[in-house]
């Protein structure tokens, strides 16, 4: 059984919840009521509260603190707001607290009645699922290096890991088609017990992580290990295995993951390769110098500071490569260090939403024989991820994301910034001086950007005629397509597809300028 407290300031509200709703028939043993916050706080430090219905509204402390108050000292009580209010900004902030729902007032009984019961199945499933989240919170903290080594050390009888192993390494198994990867993950965890260790937590549908320990770890030889399993199992050909760096002692186990991660984001952007280990890629000759690098580049203060830190980047490190197949390399890893990187401070949730961002906008990497060549390609991909991390860290405020997004969305469109201001009702000089102040360049300037590397990408990889590619990333007219396409790249769009098919046909003869 469990214990309800219903908050409102109003005690007529209070009763009639109290008389509407079959308390016992739901399983809830007793029900107690507060008509402001503070005297919730009361009974919630004094009884042991599994379910709290809440006004938004009150005199002194209102729902939201209360809510903040509950998140922080009781954060698996189940939580329902209720407001007269419809305003978008409640709502909004209620759902970043993790409430089970938010219902406007008047109250519908049964819309009530089932977000209750739908509050406590869910708390009913949590306690079966707890032990398994102390699992996989323990190693998720452990790989990612945010445990310390004495709390490590008290945890690991309780979940059985060993810490004295020689080798370690991690493996990450990703889907890109949303299919079940346990199935799969499960087959392979079972035939790699027989020579490691093995630990294994999902970090999402799409992404499964296994812990392998071992006196010894070839990661060649894992490598073949895994594609035998993929083979036999039939595994579809969208699955990636990326083994990270074997590292000695499981203090370094993070680094293993760090190197897992790159090797992923590698293998999804620019290789055909179902199983790679982190070995076979470039990224572990440059790694150490561009991983020092790599977070100036996401931590400029504009686009364009990040541009130009790339840049520098790529020119410092080009000098290790001595082909045309190096060079390729040296520049997708560039860019898998730089989204691995990303990824490490980006919520979990955004995994999806920018691999397929980029996956998008810079397919997989052309194989240019002229160092300049890269630099378009750079920009593209420099640009998406710090747009994208940004927002998502905050720096880039809710609005301007809006206008990034409403961007991406209708380039091919008419876009202006007084049609998006009209849309959304805000001032154009003010979203003008916050676009520029937190991307580093104009409104106008970026939609020019987005339309111009849209259309390189159908030169490169279509046949269609210019006006109809201008008219397509949303040029009206052909000749201003062509003077901004030159501004934007140094020549015209007929002499870079010219230039593209001419470096095209010398990869192939196989030279290198």
């Amino acid at each position: 059984m469990y214990n309800a407290l219903i908050v409102d300031d109003e005690k007529s509200i209070l009763e009639n919840i109290q008389k509407a709703i079959p308390w016992e028939e739901l399983g809830i043993e007793t029900v107690f009521t507060a008509q402001n916050g503070s005297d919730a706080l009361s009974l919630l430090e004094a009884y042991h509260i599994d379910l709290l219905i809440s006004d938004i509204r009150m005199p002194g402390m209102d729902g939201l603190t209360l809510l903040k108050h509950v998140r922080a000292v009781y954060p698996n009580i189940r939580c329902i707001l209720l407001s007269a209010y419809g305003e978008f900004e409640y709502a909004r902030t209620a759902l970043t607290l993790g409430i089970e729902n938010y219902l406007l007032k008047p109250l519908s009984v049964e819309e009530l009645i089932a977000s209750i019961q739908k509050s406590l199945d869910n708390l009913a499933q949590s306690k079966h699922i707890d032990q398994n989240l102390f699992h996989d919170n323990i190693l998720l903290r452990w790989i990612t290096g945010t445990i310390s080594e004495d709390e490590l050390v008290e945890r690991t009888p309780v979940l059985n890991i060993n810490l004295y192993s020689r080798n370690y390494s991690v493996i990450l198994l990703h889907q890109s088609q949303h299919h079940n990867l346990l199935p799969l993950s499960s087959k392979l965890e079972t035939e790699l017990k027989k020579d490691y260790t093995v630990y294994s937590l999902a970090q999402d549908n799409d992404n499964r992580i296994l812990i392998l320990a071992s006196h010894e770890i070839n990661a060649i030889r894992l490598c073949r290990q895994v594609q035998h399993v993929f083979d036999t199992a039939n595994a579809s050909k969208d699955v990636i295995a990326a083994v990270g760096s074997v590292i000695s002692g499981s203090a370094e186990l993070s680094r293993s993951y760090s190197d897992a991660k790159s090797t992923l984001q590698y293998a999804k952007l620019f290789s055909s390769m179902q199983v790679i280990a982190f070995e076979e890629t470039f990224t572990s000759r440059i790694n150490p110098l561009s991983q020092s690098r790599v977070q100036n580049i996401l931590a400029s203060d504009t686009v364009e500071a990040a541009i130009s830190s790339g840049k520098i980047l790529f020119d410092d490190l080009f000098n290790l490569a001595s082909t045309s197949r190096e060079v390729h390399d040296l520049a997708s890893e560039i860019g898998a260090t730089i989204i691995a990187k990303a990824m490490d401070e980006l919520p979990q949730g955004t995994f999806s939403q920018l691999n397929a961002t980029l996956s998008e906008r810079c397919g997989p990497l052309a194989q240019y024989p002229e160092k300049t060549s890269y630099y378009t390609w750079l920009e593209t991909l420099i640009t998406e991820t710090w747009l994208l991390y940004h927002s998502q860290t905050g720096s880039i405020s809710p609005i301007v994301s809006q206008a990034l997004r409403y961007i991406k969305e209708n380039f091919s469109a008419s876009v202006s910034i007084k049609e998006f201001c009209n849309q959304f009702d805000i001032n154009a000089s003010y979203l003008g001086y916050l676009f520029k102040t937190e991307t580093g360049v104009f409104f106008n300037e970026y939609v020019s950007q987005v339309r111009i590397n849209n259309a390189m990408l159908l030169l490169e990889n279509t046949h269609k005629k210019i006006a109809e590619i201008a008219e397509r990333v949303g040029f009206s007219n052909v000749s201003y397509f062509i003077k901004c396409f030159r501004g934007h790249t140094g020549i015209s769009p007929a002499k870079y597809r010219q230039n593209k098919l001419a470096e095209s046909a010398t990869l192939q003869k196989g030279t290198f300028k």
